[in-house]
C-alpha cells in the first residue's frame, strides 16, 4: 500500500542512514482523545492528496518534508484522527473532521519503501517531487 507521511528532515535523515525510527507516543492521551493512533502516522495515498491535506495538519505534525512511502499493509494499524479543514475561504470557515490513517511503533527500511518525496510548497498544489530515499545523494 502507498502511504505518506509529513516529517521532520531529521527523521527523514534517520531513515535514509537506515536506522529503525521508534516512536511509541500514545497519541489518543496526548491529543485530548482526538486520535487512536499511536507512534508514527501515515495517510493512506488512496484516500488523499498530500498537497490538499497539508493545511489541515498544521500544528499536528511537523511538515518540514512529506514522504511517499510503499509498504506491507501487515506493517501498519488501521487508526483515526480529528482533523480540521477550511469549508470557506472567505470569511474563512473550518470544521472538524476524522480522518482514516494508519500508524506503527516503528519503521525502517527494512519495511517501507521510499517512492518520492519534497519539502511541501504552503502556496502552490503543484509540488516538486523527487524520486527515491536520498536528500542531497547521499
Amino acid at each position: 500500500m502507498k502511504l505518506f507521511r509529513f516529517m521532520s528532515l531529521g527523521e527523514f535523515q534517520k531513515y535514509c542512514n537506515g536506522e529503525i525510527l521508534i516512536n511509541n507516543t500514545d497519541h489518543n492521551k496526548d491529543r485530548n482523545k482526538k486520535t487512536a493512533s499511536v507512534g508514527f502516522c501515515f495517510f493512506n495515498y488512496a484516500d488523499f492528496e498530500p498537497e490538499k491535506i497539508l493545511h489541515s495538519i498544521t500544528g499536528i505534525a511537523n511538515t518540514s518534508i512529506c514522504v511517499i512511502f510503499e509498504t506491507k499493509r501487515e506493517n501498519v494499524m488501521k487508526s483515526w484522527g480529528r482533523y480540521s479543514r477550511t469549508i470557506n475561504e472567505y470569511p474563512p470557515i473550518r470544521e472538524s473532521f476524522i480522518a482514516k490513517e494508519y500508524c506503527t511503533p516503528k519503521y525502517s527500511k527494512d519495511t517501507f519503501n521510499v517512492l518520492r518525496w519534497t519539502i511541501p510548497d504552503w502556496f502552490s498544489d503543484k509540488w516538486e517531487w523527487k524520486e527515491g530515499g536520498e536528500i542531497n545523494g547521499k
